[in-house]
């Protein structure tokens, strides 16, 4: 679930962690040719921040961090559910990488709390299309993670879920931004362990000591909310572009032309793709839109030789 330009998280687990270990690594990983690393020893998930010349590809390296690891677990089990989330979520990524609101470092929001965004609208969508795997696992083992209670269903078959919900990946782009262009992010959540409309007062105290514009309660750290990172200024941005993204589609992406949305050139040849995955039939009257629901190619996300092909 990566774009090309994606960067790679890495969690190294040591049985005897501390500060001290993180700089022998930097030291070791210097030895070895990598370059721009810098080891951020203080942030909440100590790192190692490196770029490999090799491969041209930045990485960022955690020590013991565990519980991201039940996270990507977690994303893992919803993508297996319906192809949809999948493709959903990196239109999304690309979208509002951008749009420039897409990194945590720069008070935006994290491609983890666009994860959430995306499984929480699928969730309260009608007809949903994707369940809630925290619901009923009374019946699963649980495990405890770095003092969080981890258990939700990896086998998501075991809930029974199937979907009515027949609307093409490209309504659903559309749908996603009508959904938080109105969303009272003052009153609620964003709780996927929930799958459901949360009110804030209803929420852990934990939760609001720090005020923030968007909260996401974490799915397995509860008084933990990654779209903390966010600031005032980047959040109106955030509602700016939703806006003008649904104005043009509303208006016809044909007169504006994709780069309107996707504005990046290296993100060009994804929204191409998009056009295949029917977008523009939300203008068109949804005409043979349910025909291509289930043939949604996801490896064409990233493969632009294959997708070349195609446009000849």
């Amino acid at each position: 679930m990566a774009l090309k330009q994606s960067d790679i998280d890495i969690c190294l687990v040591n049985d005897k962690p501390n500060k001290k270990f993180l700089f022998i690594v930097s030291s070791i990983l210097r030895k070895n040719n990598y370059e721009n690393i810098i080891t951020l020893s203080h942030t909440r998930i100590p790192l190692i921040k490196l770029f490999d010349p090799e491969y041209n590809i930045n990485i960022d390296l955690c020590l013991n961090n565990l519980l991201a690891i039940e996270n990507s677990k977690l994303i893992k089990s919803y993508s297996s559910i319906d192809p949809r989330f999948q493709v959903l979520y990196m239109l999304i990524k690309a979208w509002a990488k951008a749009k420039e609101i897409n990194d945590a470092a720069d008070e935006s929001l994290s491609s983890y709390s666009y994860a959430n965004l995306v499984i929480f609208y699928l969730q309260t969508c009608t007809p949903p299309v994707l369940p809630c795997l925290h619901k009923n696992t009374e019946s699963l083992p649980k495990r405890t993670v770095e003092n969080s209670v981890v258990a939700f269903h990896q086998d998501p078959k075991a809930l029974g879920f199937v979907t009515k919900n027949t609307l093409t990946v490209g309504e659903l782009f559309y749908d996603f931004l009508c959904f938080y262009s109105t969303f009272d992010f003052k009153r609620y959540a964003i709780c996927i362990n929930k799958g459901h409309m949360v009110e804030l007062k209803n929420c852990q105290k934990e939760l609001l000591v720090a005020p923030a514009c968007i909260y996401i309660q974490d799915p397995f750290i509860f008084d933990f909310n990654p779209g903390k990172s966010m600031t005032e200024k980047n959040f109106t941005k955030l509602l700016t572009e939703i806006n003008k993204t649904i104005y043009i589609i509303s208006n016809g992406i044909k007169d504006y032309g994709f780069d309107q949305i996707f504005s990046e050139p290296s993100l060009l040849s994804l929204s191409s793709n998009v056009k295949q995955h029917n977008l523009t039939l939300i203008l068109d009257n949804n005409d043979g839109a349910m025909d291509n629901n289930n043939n949604i190619d996801n490896s064409n996300i990233n493969n632009n030789e294959k997708l070349d092909k195609k446009k000849n």
